[in-house]
């Protein structure tokens, strides 16, 4: 029921977005709804593949940081790594 709600509270536009109320829409209006859904689309998985990024990126220096309490030194490839990265620049 709250679902039916928030539904019947969104505008026109809103409402296509999600797929429904595309019954009144003409050929041209369904295609760019269309360009306009792929472009989001394309925003959220740029925005997802970044913080995946900044995911990953935090877990190695958490292990750099680990192996360098636990052994003292940093594997050899791990120093290659983040003396490339250095080197690129962000």
């Amino acid at each position: 029921m709250q679902v039916k709600l928030k539904l019947a509270s969104l505008g026109h536009p809103q409402r296509n977005l999600l797929g429904t109320d595309l019954g009144s829409l003409s050929t041209k209006e369904l295609g760019q709804l269309e360009d306009q859904v792929e472009m989001s689309l394309q925003q959220i998985r740029s925005k997802k593949f970044i913080l995946e990024g900044m995911i990953w990126r935090r877990k190695l220096q958490e292990l750099m940081i680990w192996l360098h309490c636990s052994t003292g030194d940093l594997p050899h490839i791990l120093i290659f790594q983040s003396s490339r990265e250095a080197s690129i620049g962000p």
